[in-house]
């Protein structure tokens, strides 16, 4: 997975386990045949080995982190059918290219956000995974195993993104409520940082905004745009 010359993915990430599982409802796979649909190959890799050196853990007491995926999408009424993208399962996307699984989940393709817009988006939604970065950072409640994970680049950026999906899933009106369509994490993220929180709904609305739809998100009275940053 890496040149002779440079440090491997899975040497940066020896010292934190964390497991995505992926699957419907309470029904979470870790078969490797189910990664090979949903993720890179080095991804993969990385998962597999990790799911095993996890296990062994496990058994010795040691912390293991969790992101659970949601049940598929496919199974409400005229939502998107997320199994035909490339990349596999819309939980998978937003872990390795959230902004494209927002697009995704919306129903646009790439060929109708113009670049300009799209920059814009990424630019904000950038702006609040380093907020999401520094809340966790400073939580007094942030358990030790995701503590960890935020000293490895790799990892952060998991972390950050699955709480970014996290929230659309919850704010995205046909899934509102339901809790079977919201992924987890075990163990729990500082209340700080729960979905229903300013901070996650800003995360939410603004980069809804960018692409005009903030009217498919259930957002709490009061959560607006700053003055002058509106759409």
């Amino acid at each position: 997975m890496a040149d002779g010359g440079g440090c491997s993915v899975v040497e940066k990430l020896r010292w934190s386990v964390v497991l995505v599982l992926l699957g419907g409802g309470s029904g979470f796979w870790m078969g490797e045949e189910i990664l090979d649909q949903c993720l890179p190959s080095d991804f993969v890799k990385v998962l597999i080995l990790y799911r095993k050196q996890a296990i062994c853990g496990a058994e010795k007491g040691e912390p293991v982190a969790l992101l659970l995926s949601p049940s598929p999408f496919s199974t409400i009424p005229g939502a998107v059918d997320s199994s035909r993208h490339p990349s596999g399962s819309l939980f998978t996307s937003f872990l390795s290219a959230p902004l494209q699984a927002f697009l995704l989940l919306l129903g646009f393709s790439s060929s109708d956000i113009e670049m300009d817009t799209f920059n814009k988006a990424e630019k904000l939604l950038s702006q609040s995974l380093d907020q999401f970065g520094s809340t966790l950072a400073t939580s007094d409640t942030l358990d030790a195993v995701w503590a960890q994970g935020l000293s490895d680049p790799f990892l952060r950026r998991l972390i950050l993104r699955f709480m970014f999906c996290r929230a659309v899933l919850t704010l995205y009106a046909p899934t509102f409520n339901k809790k079977e369509y919201h992924p987890e994490c075990i163990p729990c993220l500082p209340e700080a940082v729960q979905p229903s929180t300013v901070l996650c709904q800003m995360a939410v609305l603004q980069v809804a905004s960018t692409f005009g739809a903030t009217n498919r998100f259930v957002l709490s009275e009061g959560i607006m745009l700053p003055e002058g940053n509106s759409i």
